[in-house]
Parts: C-alpha cells; structure tokens; sequence
C-alpha cells in the first residue's frame, strides 16, 4: 500500500516537473521571435508570412536599398536614414 503511493507521487511530481520545462521551452520561444521582431521593427524592417514563404519588407523613410562594395564585388545593402 505504501510503495505504490510513493510511486504514484514520484510519477507525478516528474510530470509536473517536465510540463513545466515544456512549458518554459515554449515561453523562451515565443519570446526569442518577439525580441527579434521587436528588435527588426526598431531597424524599421518586418517580417511578413505570405504563401510563398517568409518576406522582409522594410519602411522607406527610415531604410534605403543601395549599392554597396564589398571587397571587389558589390553588393545590395540597406541603408539606415540618420534621425529619430
């Protein structure tokens, strides 16, 4: 009578213990993709999901596409209008 309620007790607790670090797993998630847009957003970029995919748009006024020299080539590069 005593060993089972042991084991049930232990099973238990090991379950509230790994649905809690599930749990966490999801939040620490959830939380990472918000910090990155909020830190895109910031830049004046945002994601956008669309039915091919994930696209980055960008606002005008605050980023322009340009040409940039990277070593011997060139390249396209976003630049970030001075202000705010």
């Amino acid at each position: 009578m005593v060993q089972p309620y042991f084991l049930t007790m232990g099973a238990v607790a090991l379950l509230i213990v790994l649905l809690s670090f599930t749990a966490s797993w999801f939040w620490a998630g959830l939380m990472i993709d918000r910090a990155q847009s909020a830190s895109l957003w910031q830049m004046g970029l945002q994601i956008n999901q669309t039915g091919n995919g994930k696209v980055l748009t960008w606002d005008v006024n605050r980023l322009q596409l340009i040409t940039c020299q990277a070593g011997t080539a060139k390249t396209p590069c976003l630049k970030i209008a001075q202000g705010d």
